[in-house]
């Protein structure tokens, strides 16, 4: 919990931003005593995030369970990689609706094929232009 606390107060840049996500999202530190936090930090560093936007997606962080949050990114991102979008669409997608990938478990990519009746290339066009689709 003690690294978490640390880690929220060098991306924020006040003790007020630090106590307003911890107060509304405490999940962040409890749950697994900042353990699931610090998997989706490690994985959006790993991306290219940079503190300021890591401190955006904290200040935006959805009324979600973290662990959910977490799972439901890990499985956008492998989303993503399994229809073979370019790297850089992807981090595209991650960096600008970072928020939105985080707060929606996702079908698989062949159930989406065969509902969409479209395949990988479309199916990627079709992010790239709205990812809320």
């Amino acid at each position: 919990m003690l690294r978490i606390l640390s880690f929220f107060d060098e991306i924020f840049c006040s003790e007020e931003e630090v106590g307003g996500v911890i107060q509304r999202h405490p999940g962040l530190m409890l749950d697994g005593s900042g353990s699931k936090a610090f998997s989706l930090i490690t994985v959006l560093v790993k991306l290219g995030f940079k503190k300021r936007e890591l401190s955006s997606l904290f200040l935006q962080f959805p009324c979600f369970h973290v662990g959910t949050f977490t799972r439901n990114f890990r499985q956008a991102l492998l989303f993503l990689v399994e229809i073979e979008m370019e790297a850089d669409d992807i981090m595209k997608i991650i960096s600008e609706h970072s928020t939105l990938v985080g707060s929606f478990a996702l079908k698989k990519p062949i159930s989406n094929f065969t509902n969409l009746n479209v395949r990988k290339k479309r199916l990627c066009n079709i992010i790239k232009e709205d990812p809320r689709q």
